[in-house]
């Protein structure tokens, strides 16, 4: 035991202190214990969903703790950008700026496009439990939630954090969280999406195939300026293809008139 102003402190006093705080909510008031049983239930479901998808994986190489991003599922082009001398620079202009502040480059090989809707479609055909991308888009799929988290951390650190460094230092020089999930458009689904700005710093969507028509994303200025609800430029999908932006830039997906398209954001 020990003595701190006058009071006797035991070994055992503060450990069963330690555990009955560990125990209880963090902030004990109305609701909170729900808000924890709620999150708690949310975690339980992707651990299970995780667990009973592992057998049925087609490509075991994109999950688990130890995935990581593989230099050759990159477009020549993206690989040359990320190996190109003189800092962001020499980065940057290998990357075409179709309109202010936004960016269209070749990113992903087609075969990784590929190997990617195979495993989306692999697990949606399961029937496990599927969380909706967000708020917008009905069909769809989080890619965190399925066990590929550590994959796209890795394409985070090693290929998105330096070319949005490159592009927009101050929004993208420090990126080190994302929300990686996959978008579906078609007849008899989502045919497009209204004009919206992303809860992000840095938006990435990469395009990665099906047969299409339409389903361009046009782009207007960022929210807050007094030109956000002006046209700026539309943008046609094409597969490895990434357009890149701002979160705070104004956008949306016109609607697909043929064919389905699959967008990795």
């Amino acid at each position: 035991g020990g003595v701190a102003g006058g009071t006797r402190y035991s070994l055992r006093g503060t450990l069963h202190m330690l555990h009955f705080l560990l125990q209880a909510p963090l902030h004990p008031c109305d609701g909170c214990q729900q808000r924890f049983d709620y999150f708690a239930s949310l975690h339980r479901d992707r651990a299970a969903a995780i667990a009973q998808y592992q057998p049925l994986r087609r490509h075991p190489s994109l999950f688990g703790t130890a995935a990581r991003w593989r230099r050759e599922w990159l477009s020549a082009d993206a690989r040359a950008a990320l190996e190109s001398r003189g800092g962001g620079g020499g980065l940057r202009s290998h990357l075409a700026e179709v309109s202010p502040e936004v960016f269209a480059f070749p990113l992903l090989r087609e075969e990784c496009c590929a190997m990617l809707v195979e495993e989306v479609d692999s697990y949606l055909a399961s029937g496990l439990k599927a969380a909706r991308p967000n708020s917008m888009n009905q069909y769809g799929l989080v890619l965190n939630e399925v066990g590929m988290e550590a994959l796209f951390d890795s394409l985070l650190e090693t290929v998105l954090q330096p070319i949005a460094r490159a592009c927009f230092p101050r929004e993208g020089g420090g990126l080190d969280r994302h929300h990686s999930f996959v978008v579906q458009y078609a007849a008899g689904k989502d045919l497009g999406l209204d004009m919206h700005t992303d809860d992000s710093d840095v938006t990435f969507n990469i395009c990665l195939g099906r047969d299409f028509e339409g389903a361009g994303l046009s782009v207007c200025g960022d929210m807050g300026d007094s030109a956000h609800r002006h046209f700026t430029y539309r943008h046609t999908h094409r597969v490895g293809h990434c357009l890149m932006h701002l979160g705070r830039r104004r956008h949306g997906a016109d609607d697909i008139t043929a064919g389905g398209r699959i967008n990795l954001i």
